[in-house]
């Protein structure tokens, strides 16, 4: 609500999170003029449904149609079996999955750029989507090679450099990569 009112993000308003899900719940709110968490946890339901099918899009490249259907519905499964609290929350993890699953589904699909973008996206709704560049890497060398890993690498910053350009470099890189989240990297505890 503070940023729908014309708030800064970091400044007027923190969380150790990426403005990802602060965006989309403040367009969601532009958009429909209400805050009720209904809203939100539509948008929720409709992330929870294309992870499942971005899911049955990798597993048609790496198994049969029938495998690519079971893992489809077992993702749109697991989804609703998770602790109500977790998956009926319109969360930072729930938009953060289909981009992760876009990113994936691009490097198989040998497209470092919409792969690295998809990453870059998904980092901006929580921060620990940013280990996903290990498998992304593994998968674009050997379709690609380094010129690959590169393209992937530099697209992925331009999602995060834009979020950290609008909401100002400094305040942005101390609530989500910095002091404030330290215990994200903290490998000790």
């Amino acid at each position: 609500m503070v940023l729908r009112n014309g708030g800064q993000l970091y400044v007027d308003t923190v969380d150790r999170k990426p403005p990802g899900v602060f965006w989309i719940y403040a367009g969601l709110q532009w958009l429909t003029g209400s805050t009720a968490l209904w809203i939100p946890r539509c948008a929720g339901m409709v992330a929870h449904t294309l992870t499942a099918w971005l899911v049955w899009r990798i597993a048609r490249h790496v198994t049969t149609e029938r495998g690519a259907a079971i893992a489809g519905i077992l993702s749109a499964i697991s989804s609703g079996a998770l602790i109500p609290r977790d998956a009926q929350a319109a969360n930072f993890e729930v938009f953060m999955l289909p981009f992760i699953c876009a990113s994936i589904l691009f490097a198989l699909q040998h497209r470092p750029a919409r792969s690295g973008i998809s990453l870059g996206l998904a980092i901006m709704m929580k921060q620990t989507a940013g280990v996903t560049v290990l498998p992304l890497v593994w998968i674009l060398f050997k379709a690609k090679g380094w010129r690959g890993v590169l393209i992937l690498c530099a697209t992925a910053v331009l999602p995060v450099a834009g979020a950290a350009w609008i909401t100002g470099p400094e305040q942005f890189w101390f609530w989500v990569f910095g002091k404030a989240n330290s215990g994200y990297i903290d490998i000790g505890g």
